[in-house]
């Protein structure tokens, strides 16, 4: 199982990229990442979506579940 929502507005890629930080709003889910995480920006790249997070994306406590998802992230 996992949780949908849809996303609108303006941008509907910062909204979803904003949503997944914000985490599952179904108490049955949890999330690995920061909610302090600020999406600065994001480009398409060959074909591809580039998303520029803040530093908190790298930090969340001292959970395990968050090191492969940063690991290869540049200083």
């Amino acid at each position: 199982m996992h949780e949908q929502r849809a996303v609108a507005g303006a941008d509907p890629n910062r909204t979803a990229v904003e949503a997944i930080i914000a985490g599952p709003t179904d108490p049955d889910f949890t999330t690995t990442w920061n909610p302090a995480t600020a999406m600065l920006g994001a480009s398409r790249v060959d074909g591809a979506i580039v998303v520029d997070l803040s530093a908190d994306a790298r930090t969340f406590g001292d959970s395990d579940l968050t090191r492969p998802a940063v690991s290869g992230w540049g200083a």
